[in-house]
């Protein structure tokens, strides 16, 4: 399965390092299987927790990651 919602008390924070793993062209479902479940889905921007704050993966009109920061 995908690993839960790193914005949940029982899963800790993403770090830089597995944020660092999604790079541009990645698919969704191979972001979800990097790193886990978003905390939202807006339109074509997943949210993730990161320690230290938030991240968004945005991904472009080819439906593959287009920015990560």
């Amino acid at each position: 399965g995908v690993a839960g919602d790193a914005c949940r008390d029982d899963v800790p924070d993403l770090t830089r390092s597995q944020l660092d793993s999604v790079r541009k062209g990645m698919t969704p479902e191979e972001v979800l299987a990097a790193i886990g479940q978003p905390h939202s889905r807006v339109d074509r921007t997943f949210t993730f927790c990161v320690q230290g704050g938030t991240a968004d993966v945005t991904f472009g009109k080819r439906g593959t990651v287009s920015s990560v920061g």
